[in-house]
């Protein structure tokens, strides 16, 4: 049995007296109670509703944003908003979380023709223009792409790309690295991709990148007031008019789509009621309590539950810069101190809505073997923290760890819970909190910090891809890890896990890893998106995204209303 820290033991006592699921899930759903009465944990509610769904584009839709910055510039790193999809197009679209070749909508590509496993032929449609009308072609991509893995951190493309080279005016052709499944088709689809005219990019000051840039996606920002609120129209004459050719991502069922910033759920919560946005997004059981209760969907909203695909994770610095690279006794010390439950608990989240992980990456990503979620995966243990600490030679108070976290991913409960839990097995800690735009900065300097808290998906829908943006020299430009070492040792199981994904060579990098120490997988949080019932389907993309401009909404929908 897990042990659980006294730090939460009352709040969580009072969590646990409210059961959020205590019947069979209703609006449609396709979620089961369990014997307890309540839904279980990999269930899923698919956000759709019968209507009569209108026929045309609606007016406008209003979206609580929980990224206080994001900046639509092409090739800034995404922060955790939606924001920046509306904008740049891919080059195919994914019709489900893993979805390979065949299962992806085409979008930029025309086609997708396979030479070879690591060997693609792209075809270009030859009539792309952005918003501005600027052609696109497949000089333009090469650019794109360069700058996505550059600027945009874009990781995959270094650790999994071969190369890229322009065959003709508006074809390509892409060699992979390894083929490791759904490699292919994160690289042709991944978000942080932004496809831009390269001559409109190079010419274009700073303020213009920022407040006006020229999109391929299906919208162009209009205006912006940076961290209250971001409004976007569809482009006109969007280059793509047989809309039957479009994914879900490329549609414009919605001429105004404006985002407000509202970083606190419970202010979240309210909006919503008062009909300040008619959608918004929550991963807290207080929120979802407020719409979602005795199994039901509140009356007047819809509501979609998905998977937890994406992982909140604790890594360790591995570089010379910190105490942690010394010793696999003081790594072992700090990860059993962690208590993965209670900072779940602290999050806002409850067994319902997150689980505790067993590795780096979920259940819901291929490859991920059953038996390790059965496994000691250094399970909270303040006692055998304390014994580590001391084998390694260190007394208690001697040490102390720089733990970073972002603003926008973590909140002061969290932090307070994993300043305890260290605390309690004998570390000194110092709090280092930052915006999102500062964390991208400080995440790849080794001075920063000893500890850091990050959330991790796998583009790929495979867990190997969660392991390769991690540990994939190639996804760094200093040749080395998310934890500033390069373990050779784990860089050849890696890739023999990616180019034959057998549950032998999934197991050996799995143990490897967690041997080391070099990071723990603390939770998933499923994503809860809430909206008024006037919106008749909630569309998400293959990481679980929602898509506004693709939501079917009721003839008598009305924003506000």
């Amino acid at each position: 049995m897990k042990k659980r820290s006294p730090f939460l033991a009352l709040t969580l006592a009072a969590a646990l007296s409210l059961s959020l699921f205590t019947g069979c899930g209703g609006n449609g759903s396709s979620s089961t109670a369990d014997s307890q009465g309540s839904v279980s944990q990999h269930e899923t509610i698919t956000g759709k509703i019968d209507g009569v769904a209108a026929t045309g584009m609606v007016d406008k839709i209003v979206i609580q944003s929980g990224a206080s910055s994001e900046d639509p510039s092409p090739f800034a790193p995404s922060v955790g908003g939606m924001a920046k999809g509306l904008l740049y197009a891919k080059l195919i679209s994914r019709n489900s979380y893993g979805a390979l070749l065949d299962d992806c909508t085409m979008w930029l590509a025309k086609s997708v023709t396979k030479v070879d496993d690591k060997t693609y032929d792209i075809e270009l449609y030859d009539y792309i223009t952005d918003s501005k009308g600027n052609k696109i072609d497949a000089d333009d991509i090469i650019f794109s792409y360069d700058m996505s893995y550059k600027e945009g951190k874009f990781q995959r493309i270094g650790s999994s790309m071969e190369s890229l080279e322009k065959t003709g005016d508006y074809t390509l052709r892409m060699t992979l690295k390894n083929t490791s499944p759904g490699t292919l088709e994160d690289l042709l689809s991944n978000p942080q991709l932004d496809i831009v005219d390269q001559g409109w990019y190079e010419s274009a000051t700073d303020e213009e990148r920022r407040k006006d840039p020229a999109t391929t996606g299906p919208y162009r920002l209009v205006s912006e007031v940076t961290g209250s609120s971001m409004v976007f129209e569809a482009v006109e004459d969007y280059w793509q008019k047989d809309t039957s050719l479009l994914p879900p991502s490329g549609r414009q069922n919605v001429k105004t789509i404006e985002f407000k910033v509202i970083t606190e759920p419970a202010m979240g919560v309210i909006a919503l009621e008062n009909h300040e946005v008619d959608f918004a997004r929550f991963n807290d059981s207080t929120s979802l309590n407020s719409f979602f209760t005795d199994g039901k969907v509140a009356d007047g909203y819809n509501l979609d539950l998905s998977d937890g695909i994406f992982t909140m994770d604790m890594f360790l610095n591995m570089s010379d810069e910190s105490i942690l690279s010394q010793s696999l006794d003081l790594r072992k010390a700090v990860l059993y101190a962690l208590n993965s439950e209670d900072i779940m608990y602290a999050a806002g989240n409850d067994e319902y809505t997150s689980f505790e992980l067993s590795t780096l990456g979920t259940p819901a990503m291929n490859g991920a073997q059953p038996e390790w979620e059965n496994e000691d995966y250094y399970d909270y243990n303040p006692e055998k923290a304390a014994e580590y600490l001391e084998a390694a030679g260190y007394e208690p108070g001697e040490i102390t760890l720089t733990f970073m976290s972002g603003t926008t991913m973590s909140n002061d409960s969290v932090r307070s819970v994993v300043v305890s839990n260290l605390e309690e097995a004998g570390f000194n800690v110092e709090l280092l909190t930052v915006d999102g735009a500062l964390f991208n900065v400080y995440r790849d300097d080794p001075t920063q910090w000893d500890l850091m808290i990050d959330f991790k998906g796998a583009g790929t829908g495979h867990i190997t891809g969660c392991w390769d943006i991690c540990f994939n020299p190639g996804s760094f430009t200093n040749g080395t890890s998310i934890c500033f070492n390069r373990d050779e040792k784990l860089v050849e199981l890696l890739m023999a896990a990616e180019q034959d994904p057998t549950p032998e060579n999934l197991n050996a990098f799995h143990y490897y890893l967690k041997d080391q120490a070099y990071c723990k997988g603390l939770y998933s949080t499923r994503s809860v998106s809430v909206c008024t019932d006037k919106i008749l389907e909630i569309a998400t993309d293959s990481l679980t995204n929602p898509i506004p401009n693709a939501m079917v909404f009721a003839e008598d929908y009305e924003s506000g209303k």
